[in-house]
């Protein structure tokens, strides 16, 4: 990994995915884009740990493979069953959403 910009900047690069790690495992449970914020986050940490980074780098092909395996799955579906998937997922976010929505009020 190679050392660019200042201290100040590092620490706030940390501190920035420290608080994105944590935003991102509150959003697992309450509406909003969780996995996203875990991966900037982690992205972040990982530019100033070596140790994260190499544990990125080996989850990586395993995620992309799964997602690989997922898409081709989907795609050989019929559409009734892609709908159904949608319709599914859809009701599964906007029941936790409500759950959230009910629970945080």
């Amino acid at each position: 990994m190679k050392q660019t910009g200042s201290r100040a900047g590092a620490i706030a690069r940390l501190l920035a995915g420290i608080v994105l790690i944590t935003a991102g495992i509150a959003m697992l449970f309450i509406p909003g884009p969780g996995l996203i914020a875990l991966l900037f986050g982690f992205g972040l940490v990982g530019g100033q740990s070596k140790t994260i980074a190499r544990g990125l780098d080996r989850v990586e092909p395993v995620m992309r493979h799964a997602g690989r395996r997922a898409v081709r799955a989907f795609k050989q579906l019929s559409t009734p069953a892609r709908i159904a998937v949608v319709a599914i997922a859809t009701l599964l976010c906007a029941g936790a959403a409500y759950l959230a929505w009910t629970w945080l009020r």
